[in-house]
């Protein structure tokens, strides 16, 4: 569609039209600016590579209403015209500026829109004891029942063999290098994009996450709340509560060692990965 847009602007026009870059972000939301195509956009434009940026809708390029204005802002600074064939802009006219600023405000509520529909989903399917997606080491996706997986026989035993080393060892790194010199790897799954993840030697955090993980005990945990989930527990809870026990005997070890800040940082505890 923008190909055959620029020839018949090629034919139409005294000046010459003709595609000098293309800047494909297949599977990438326009919620922010942090994508290595809208990165190289951004390049070329500040570089004057181009002089017109053609789209097919303008929420491929941002559905950020603040980063939009930045770039809007970049564009006339670099004499650069934008054109969304869908809204049929035309950035040299201030009527088109003008709609362009309240489509966009209607784009960037629909993101924040979906967005508390999401969470507001995660939230029903923890209560119902449904998984939120994404793969743990010991169970399989079930394609027919996606919240709830279903048991990996083989790396069950693995996930035992962690817990009982661990209530042996008392230590999140002995237990990533025992296993790893038996041979053992993280989950190793295909993506949905086709990519192949995982198959990874075990690291002290990797082996921190799957202990602290209330799954492994049929709960499904959201938001620091844990619910009765429908999958089958592979953990026996005697097991569970001693590496938990462990676990918080460490930590409490790790905040007493750790030594005092010469600063005091306001922020600290607020923000959270």
């Amino acid at each position: 569609m923008l190909e055959k847009y620029v020839e018949i602007k090629h034919m139409g026009d005294e000046d010459e039209w003709r595609v000098l870059k293309r800047y494909r972000e297949e599977g990438r939301s326009g919620k922010d600016t942090n994508r290595p195509e809208y990165q190289r956009m951004l390049v070329d434009i500040e570089q004057r590579t181009i002089n017109v940026l053609l789209c097919t809708k303008i929420d491929r390029i941002s559905r950020s209403l603040l980063d939009f204005y930045g770039l809007f802002e970049t564009l006339g600074v670099q004499d650069v015209t934008f054109i969304s064939l869908n809204e049929q802009w035309d950035t040299s006219t201030s009527m088109g500026r003008f709609a362009m600023k309240i489509v966009l405000a209607g784009a960037e509520l629909e993101r924040e829109q979906t967005s508390e529909r999401t969470r507001e989903k995660m939230q029903w399917r923890a209560e119902q004891g449904l998984a939120n997606g994404g793969q743990i080491i010991g169970y399989n996706v079930d394609p027919e029942e996606p919240g709830i997986p279903k048991v990996n026989n083989e790396e069950k035993q693995l996930v035992l063999l962690i817990f009982e080393l661990f209530a042996k060892e008392k230590a999140y790194h002995r237990v990533a290098q025992l296993v790893n010199q038996k041979g053992y790897r993280t989950k190793c799954y295909t993506s949905r994009r086709g990519h192949v993840r995982g198959g990874n030697k075990f690291m002290d955090t990797t082996v921190g996450h799957i202990l602290r993980n209330p799954f492994y005990i049929g709960k499904v945990a959201h938001k620091g709340v844990q619910y009765p989930g429908k999958q089958e527990a592979i953990i026996p809870f005697e097991l569970w509560e001693k590496v938990q026990s462990i676990g918080k005997t460490i930590e409490v070890g790790k905040l007493k060692n750790r030594p005092q800040n010469l600063h005091t940082f306001l922020l600290q505890g607020l923000v959270k990965c």
